[in-house]
């Protein structure tokens, strides 16, 4: 090694510093701008991550005849790693939170089902922070391309969906969705950070909130990126619900039928427009045809992308998912119908088919008895008419007398 400076990184350009795994430690970089209008380079820059391994070290003593190192520790007396150690003075350097600004609102411990976790939701003028024990997500409001707020099945809970672009990473995964959950009656009250004169520049934005949890950060969020919060379409189901239960391969999730598409809630949500739909078809497998009891239901992409199938969707639902396809002008394949017309073919020629050999049977039946009374019974001669006659015709009961 030659100790020389191989690239330098200004920690002015320093969005983020994250925890990445345990040994590294991920930076976010602000991205670049065209003329500065904000438009974003085809190829940019936004992360760098380093490996460091090891413990965080420190001078042992402070006298200057003292000799070696010692690892370091923070204020409970845990040991730091050398990641931890370099994601803190990086943090502390860079600034980030001067940078930001301070917090509008913070809401502490929400779950949160993608990623998994519970964070402290911290609201800023431009971005959204997801604070928790290991990670630190910074999510700028221009990222936020979709709002969604959907009643949980069980009619207990409610969900915020965020769509995300670019996603946020953890490690090697990608999270294009984020998605919160709280109890429906859980209430909140939150008080804003802000001045009157700052309240007024945003729509709807009020200084103190008293409500239902969802409701309140679902109400900022929208007043803070400027972008509408959609609700479950007018979808019923059999039960009267919004959504209904489906899977995806192993993965059990919501599928909820929006105004202009389709959203399947799970650890990875899918989102698919209706516009960009070339057909829906349903099919019925597993057993037999006229046993089953669930239907799949397969989703065929104009854009040439792989198809999303949808499985053990309850058979209730044809008739509800049919109308509202229907009346979206969604193009339907209803496979089960075709497949119902000839089960029943088959069933009536099955039927035709044991009537046919009911019938010849019972004719085979009354030629034998005819046949039977027309042959003479043949007489026996008279030598042959003894005992072993009798034992021939109940052999049984000769061997019990012989004995």
């Amino acid at each position: 090694m030659q100790h020389k400076t191989a690239f330098e990184l200004p920690l002015s350009q320093v969005a983020n510093s994250n925890i990445a795994g345990k040994n590294e430690v991920a930076i976010e970089l602000n991205p670049p701008t065209i003329a500065g209008v904000g438009a974003r380079e085809p190829d940019e820059l936004v992360e760098v991550r380093f490996y460091v391994p090891g413990k965080s070290k420190k001078a042992r003593g402070s006298d200057a005849g003292s000799a070696g190192e010692e690892t370091d520790v923070d204020e409970d007396g845990n040991e730091i790693s050398a990641a931890e150690a370099l994601h803190n003075l990086i943090k502390d350097k860079a600034d980030i939170s001067a940078a930001v600004g301070d917090s509008i609102v913070v809401f502490e411990e929400v779950l949160v089902l993608t990623p998994r976790g519970r964070f402290s939701l911290e609201f800023f003028h431009e971005s959204l922070r997801l604070l928790g024990k290991s990670t630190d997500y910074r999510v700028p409001f221009t990222s936020i391309n979709r709002m969604f707020l959907l009643p949980k099945l069980d009619d207990l809970h409610v969900q915020l969906v965020l769509g995300l672009d670019p996603p946020i990473r953890q490690g090697a995964t990608r999270y294009p969705f984020l998605v919160a959950q709280w109890p429906k009656d859980e209430e909140v009250d939150a008080e804003l950070n802000l001045e009157d004169d700052e309240i007024a520049k945003y729509p709807d934005l009020q200084k103190k909130y008293e409500a239902p949890t969802f409701q309140v950060i679902s109400r900022v969020l929208k007043s803070l990126t400027g972008k509408k919060v959609i609700p479950p379409g007018s979808f019923r189901n059999a039960q009267g619900v919004n959504g209904i239960k489906a899977n995806v391969k192993a993965v059990q999730g919501e599928l909820y039928f929006l105004e202009k598409g389709l959203i399947f809630i799970a650890k990875q949500p899918i989102l698919i427009d209706f516009s960009k739909t070339e057909s829906i078809s349903f099919s019925r497998v597993g057993g037999g045809i006229a046993s089953a009891r669930t239907f799949d239901m397969r989703v065929v992409s104009k854009l040439g992308t792989p198809d999303h199938v949808f499985t053990a969707i309850n058979k209730e639902e044809v008739g509800p998912i049919s109308q509202y396809l229907a009346s979206k002008n969604v193009r339907l394949k209803n496979e089960m119908e075709d497949a119902m017309d000839i089960d029943n073919v088959m069933d009536d020629d099955l039927s035709d088919d044991d009537d046919d050999v009911s019938i010849n049977s019972e004719d085979e039946g009354r030629k034998k008895k005819k046949k039977n009374k027309a042959e003479p019974k043949a007489r026996k001669p008279a030598d042959e008419d003894d005992e072993s006659g009798k034992f021939a015709e109940a052999p049984s009961v000769g061997l019990r007398a012989c004995y």
